[in-house]
């Protein structure tokens, strides 16, 4: 004797609707059916089952593609609270500890804005989404990552952009506009330390007087700011052992353009004091108890 179900199939195909072995048309829903206690395949347990959707963990690739725009959107909106209710519905599995990963990636990318927003959103998924573990394995990786990331941040191109066209229109106010327009404060002293290979590399007094007239402006409107001009000097006090191998001028250029920032106020008399000179070692200040430098 055929089982109701059997006789649904059975009259599914018959019907051709759905073809051999199909139980109907595509997409075809039946309604709920109460349980037959009668059927000889009735079990008790049936009616007490709890049946729950699955939801299979992200792996890398589907990770990013469904991530990424997550953050994205978040740049623009700015609500964490959406952001968590999103990603609670993932199962991010052992992914979780890539989210903070991908944001501050994708934060670096961006504008300074952003990575105000990224640091507020992590702030918020800490003991909610993500745990204490996760955010250390997260910046642990981060830091393994780091070399790559300084090296993908946008803000060198556009630096060395900013620089070529200033030095062909001499506009600085322009390239003061287009500076701040970056978003980068913390990534001045790149500007600063590629102004100087500049003048280092160049031929004739043009540059050297351009890039004057723009350290000097940019300092003076407090767009670049004491620590940036600094560490851009320092960085190229570091490397001119360095340069000096294809900038045979290198010394003596570095030395007159300190002296004529320092004349300027541009730099103060510790950073002039502190710039290497070929072929000597030199002391600096008198207050630091006569030590070589």
């Amino acid at each position: 004797m055929a089982t109701e179900a059997e006789s649904k199939f059975r009259n599914s195909a018959a019907g051709g609707a759905g073809g051999k072995g199909v139980w109907g048309t595509p997409g075809e829903v039946y309604d709920l059916e109460e349980v037959d206690v009668r059927d000889p395949n009735y079990e008790e347990d049936q009616e007490n089952c709890v049946y729950e959707t699955v939801v299979l963990p992200l792996d890398e690739g589907v990770f990013q593609k469904t991530v990424t725009p997550i953050v994205q959107e978040y740049f623009e909106h700015g609500d964490t609270n959406e952001v968590l209710e999103l990603l609670n519905n993932l199962n991010l599995g052992e992914m979780k500890c890539t989210v903070p990963v991908l944001a501050v990636s994708l934060a670096l990318e961006g504008k300074a804005s952003h990575r105000e927003l990224t640091s507020r959103l992590l702030s918020d998924l800490c003991g909610k989404v993500l745990t204490t573990n996760d955010v250390e394995k997260s910046f642990d990786m981060l830091l393994k990552d780091l070399p790559e990331l300084a090296l993908d941040t946008p803000g060198a191109p556009q630096i060395d952009m900013l620089l070529k066209e200033y030095q062909v229109s001499g506009d600085v106010a322009e390239a003061e506009h287009c500076l701040q327009e970056l978003e980068v404060p913390h990534f001045h002293h790149e500007l600063v330390y590629k102004a100087i290979l500049m003048v280092l590399e160049s031929t004739g007094e043009t540059t050297f007087k351009m890039i004057l007239k723009l350290l000097k402006s940019l300092w003076e409107s407090s767009v670049i700011t004491v620590d940036q001009m600094n560490r851009g000097f320092e960085r190229v006090y570091k490397e001119i052992p360095d340069i000096h191998l294809d900038v045979p001028q290198a010394y003596t250029v570095m030395e007159q353009f300190v002296e004529q920032c320092h004349q300027m106020g541009i730099i103060v008399k510790e950073l002039r004091d502190l710039c290497p000179s070929r072929g000597r070692k030199r002391f600096v200040s008198e207050g630091d108890g006569g030590r070589f430098k």
